[in-house]
């Protein structure tokens, strides 16, 4: 078992830890609900489960929207925290050792942290099918506003550079350079965490397909030595 702060797509890396909390990361799309889902439901494959703190199926899951807004949001231990890298560099947090919710946990030395890598083409295909499904559930006028009136104005809002961020997480994918310089932020971060903290853990990983065609992860790559 890995002892300082390292990635764990090794194989010295196969038993399950006493952490105290789970942190599912990914830019906004990435999997992170799919992923919480299938940990509680069992599917997972063995060799992600394996690197997983012992019991976290069993956890209560909470937002990290939740620390942000005041709302009564669980201690950090024993908990599955589902986080958005995208959240912070949209609302003006261009570090993330800067957002509140990872100062909070950072005070935690017992941590797992499952980091979703996602290319912008993936993205790029998510948002457009969770886009076709929300417009399904709405009345044909909904339908004709949100795809010949609402999304024109705000990506020529965009363009024009009428507004200081960018609202819609699909216009922000449309262009690879933000993705990648999102990505590489944080696994700066990444980097410092393992660096910081000699008990903490890095798994990453990547959505793929079951044999039935049903949403699967499996391990992702290792861009650096320290982040896997």
């Amino acid at each position: 078992m890995a002892t300082h702060g390292s990635s764990c797509n090794n194989t010295e890396c196969f038993r399950a830890v006493d952490h105290d909390l789970l942190f599912v990361a990914g830019l906004s799309g990435a999997g992170k609900s799919t992923f919480i889902e299938l940990l509680q439901t069992g599917r997972l494959p063995p060799e992600i489960t394996e690197r997983l703190p012992k019991g976290c199926e069993h956890w209560p899951v909470a937002s990290s929207n939740d620390y942000r807004t005041g709302s009564t949001a669980p201690p950090m231990s024993k908990i599955v925290l589902h986080y958005s890298i995208v959240y912070p560099l949209r609302h003006g947090i261009h570090e993330y050792q800067h957002d509140p919710v990872l100062r909070r946990v950072e005070l935690i030395d017992s941590l797992t942290v499952v980091s979703i890598q996602l290319s912008h083409e993936q993205l790029n295909k998510q948002f457009a099918t969770r886009l076709q499904y929300q417009l399904s559930q709405k009345s044909a006028f909904r339908r004709f506003w949100q795809g010949r009136v609402h999304l024109p104005m705000q990506r020529a809002r965009s363009l024009l550079k009428l507004s200081n961020s960018r609202n819609k997480e699909g216009d922000l994918y449309s262009d690879p350079r933000w993705v990648s310089w999102c990505c590489e932020k944080w696994e700066d971060y990444l980097r410092l965490i393992l660096r910081d903290k000699p008990s903490a853990r890095v798994i990453q990983i990547t959505p793929c397909r079951d044999e039935g065609y049903r949403p699967m992860f499996r391990l992702g790559s290792t861009p650096g030595s320290n982040v896997g």
